[in-house]
């Protein structure tokens, strides 16, 4: 008869060790998910045909000399090649002509619309690219706020 009295009061403690214990142990990440999420956030670019014209609209995400890679609604990322032959203009303006903008001016978290078409190596050369004035101004904030942060980062 004693015995029958201890088994509700030995699964009460059991549920309660369970209740305590269950978020200590689904709340860890294990090293499978961190490889996943560390993967996800690398750059894989992919490549356009060659001679293919392609039409992108993005954000860049990384500026290099003569060149920018561009992120796409789909998260696809695309090398993108600027020439001496590169129309770099915002959208409208008078008679729809916008206003030019130098190389330099394309900036990391600027929204880009790029045209072009495919070299050998699998980027696009620009033909033309467009943005909103709009945007230009909040790339060039961010870049202003960014870039004094990633100095001191790298100095230290």
């Amino acid at each position: 008869m004693s015995f029958n009295r201890f088994r509700p009061f030995t699964a009460g403690c059991a549920l309660a060790i369970l209740m305590f214990a269950a978020p200590l142990v689904l709340g860890q990440v294990t090293p499978t998910q961190t490889t996943t999420a560390t993967r996800e956030r690398s750059i894989s670019i992919r490549s356009v045909p060659s001679g293919s014209k392609m039409k992108f609209r993005g954000v860049v995400i990384e500026r290099n000399a003569d060149t920018f890679t561009i992120r796409d609604r789909s998260r696809a990322d695309y090398q993108v090649v600027i020439t001496d032959d590169t129309s770099i203009k915002t959208h409208g303006g008078f008679f729809r002509r916008g206003k030019s903008y130098p190389v330099t001016d394309i900036l990391r978290g600027l929204i880009v619309e790029v045209e072009g078409r495919g070299d050998n190596q699998g980027a696009l050369v620009a033909e033309k690219i467009r943005f909103n004035e709009s945007d230009m101004r909040v790339a060039r904030a961010v870049e202003s706020r960014a870039a004094p942060l990633e100095e001191r980062a790298s100095d230290t």
